[in-house]
């Protein structure tokens, strides 16, 4: 059974031959290597001025450009369910570089220490704590 035939199986209440798998967020150049992804992601963060942030996010060359890799990863490893480019939109780009998305959510890129890996950090939005 392929990718979209399990996925539709499971929406239609049906049993497929596993639970169809996927990931949100999966940003680890380590790991994508050892699936044979040439990593061509940043390993240092760039200061870019905040209104080629905004175009580079609207751009659907860019962002296909930028999700190649990232979907082909998901292939190799097995994952049947990608997120979509329409739901990374920024929504807005904030002094420093803090990016607010369509959640709330406050991010900013940050270099994973053991790799390089270029990740978005949760810095803040509308919960506060757990108890939130």
């Amino acid at each position: 059974m392929n990718a979209p035939e399990r996925v539709l199986k499971a929406v239609n209440h049906e049993e497929p031959d596993r639970v169809p798998a996927f990931e949100s967020a999966f940003t680890n150049n380590t790991i994508m290597a050892h699936y044979g992804i040439t990593v061509r992601s940043l390993t240092k963060i760039p200061k870019v001025p905040k209104f080629i942030l905004k175009k580079g996010s609207e751009n659907k060359k860019i962002l296909k450009t930028g999700m190649k890799d990232l979907y082909e990863f998901y292939r190799r490893a097995g994952l049947d369910l990608v997120p979509s480019v329409a739901s990374l939109f920024p929504r807005k780009i904030l002094k420093g570089g803090i990016i607010l998305d369509e959640y709330g959510r406050l991010m900013r890129n940050e270099a994973y220490k053991k790799d390089g890996t270029v990740i978005y950090g949760y810095v803040g939005g509308f919960f506060k704590s757990f108890e939130d």
